[in-house]
This record gives C-alpha cells, structure tokens and sequence, in this order.
C-alpha cells in the first residue's frame, strides 16, 4: 500500500498541468481522525472541465473498480471519478470549474493545499459538517411520530417472522430517528458545539454503560427474539432521550408514545 506522502506526492504532480489552478482536500484527511483507511477527497479547479477526459487518471494507479457518480450539490459541473486501486488506497477525485468554487468553499470543509492564482482568501475552510442537528418542536415530533410508526412496521415483521422487512425498517428509520434525537438530547447537555462524526460514530463517548449495552442490542437480529430485544431496547432509549430533551425544552411528549410502547409491548409479550 502506498504511504500517505506517496499518495500526496501523486496528486500534487497533477499541479505541473497550467490547466489546473487549485488543489484542495476535504473530509478526514483534514482531521487527526485520518487513518489508513480514510480517503484522498481531491478536488482540481480548472477553467473548463470538457477539457479533460477519462485519460486524466491514468496516472494515478491500478484501479480496482471506478464509480463516475453525478456531480455533488456543491460542485454541480464537476466531472467525479471515486478510484479505489489495487493496493487499498482510494481517491474521490472532482475535477471542477472554477465557477462552482465560492459554492463549494460554503459547504465543504476544505484545506487549500496549491493555489496559483490566490483564488483563496485562507488556507482552512471549516463549515458545520457532522455538527448535531439542533431540532425545533416541530422537527422534534416529526421524530417522534416517524419512530414510532416505523416501530409498528419493524413489529409487524417480527410478528408475521419476516426479519428482512423488520431489519430493514429497523435500520434505516428507526435506528436512525433514535440516535437523532439522542445526539439532540447530548448537545443540550453541552454549550459547546459537539460533533459526533460520520455515522454517529463518538456517540458513545456521551453515554453511559448501561445505554452502550442496550445499544449493542441493535446489532444482534438474525432471529425474532433477538429483533424483538433490539426494537424494545431502541424504544427503551428513544423514550429515555426523547425525555429529558422535551423536558430541557419545555416542552411536553406527545400521548402517542405510550399508546404505541404499550401496544408493542403487549404484542411482543404474547408472541
């Protein structure tokens, strides 16, 4: 596997092209997250795209398998290559115009490493990404309804012994609607600004282990028993977060969530 500065070298030698006229780099390489698995996210601005083809990454390495995805929100002309090569290294590169650069330096967090042209006021552009979602009421219901109606979907699987439709909306909604609103409840706890990264992934950082352990429950659903005690356990927690955020709040639970947890639980009791 290529080495960091190996990679850094690669990309950088692009800049002997005059066509490119800034390289930055989003995402965790930014950060002292990065590791060896953490991407290259490139970006080269360039006047015009249609200038360069899909010989432009020749160079770059043995790819193991290239995705050309639809250009990102944030750079709507850019033509996109994600190469992931042969020896584990991966580049999301983004050849972009320069017409889409003010957008982009809103909405990524960049690091400019080479810009000819002093198109760049500042080295770091930092934005909000991966910040908690601070909820409004309405928002903060819109969870709640979401999570329990979902609930009743993931109980219906287990009842009729269909896993695959009760871990599908198990994992996508309501596992996603619980940890929404627990992130929610953890930045009340704080006054600073909290960021739980990529996919929650230092929530557990802000709970204790009995809430872990509950957690781990969610990953454990190859039979009806098991998904039964993954769905009480997320309702467990979504209830307990849900809580203590609306009282912080001011505000009051909606009477559907102990209508629904009765009914689930009742259901699950007999099964």
């Amino acid at each position: 596997m290529r080495s960091q500065s190996e990679m850094m070298e690669l990309i950088l030698s692009k800049a002997k092209d005059e066509r490119i006229l800034l390289i930055t780099q989003e995402s965790s390489r930014n950060t002292d997250e990065a590791d060896v698995f953490s991407d290259y996210d490139i970006t080269y601005f360039v006047e015009d795209v249609n200038d360069f083809d899909d010989t432009f990454i020749r160079d770059f390495g043995d790819i193991m398998i290239l995705q050309k995805p639809e250009a990102m929100p944030c750079l709507k002309h850019a033509r996109t290559y994600l190469m992931m090569f042969q020896d584990g290294n991966r580049i999301d590169l983004k050849i972009a115009p320069l017409s889409d650069l003010q957008e982009y330096l809103r909405e990524e967090n960049v690091h400019v490493i080479i810009d000819k042209r002093n198109l760049c006021t500042k080295k770091d552009y930092l934005n909000h990404t991966y910040e908690i979602e601070m909820l409004s009421h309405s928002e903060a219901l819109a969870c709640i309804n979401e999570f329990y109606w979902i609930a009743l979907y993931v109980l219906k699987g287990i009842l009729r012994h269909d896993l695959l439709y009760a871990n599908y909306y198990f994992t996508h909604i309501c596992m996603e609607e619980c940890l929404k609103m627990m992130s929610f409840d953890i930045q009340l706890h704080h006054h600073e600004k909290i960021k739980l990264g990529k996919c929650y992934k230092r929530i557990f950082e802000y709970i204790d282990e009995h809430d872990h352990e509950l957690m781990e429950k969610w990953f454990h659903t190859a039979s009806n028993l098991e998904m039964s005690e993954a769905l009480l356990s997320c309702m467990y927690l979504f209830k307990s977060y849900a809580k203590d955020a609306f009282s912080r709040s001011g505000w009051t639970m909606p009477k559907e969530v102990d209508r629904v947890e009765r009914y689930i639980s009742k259901k699950l009791s007999k099964k």
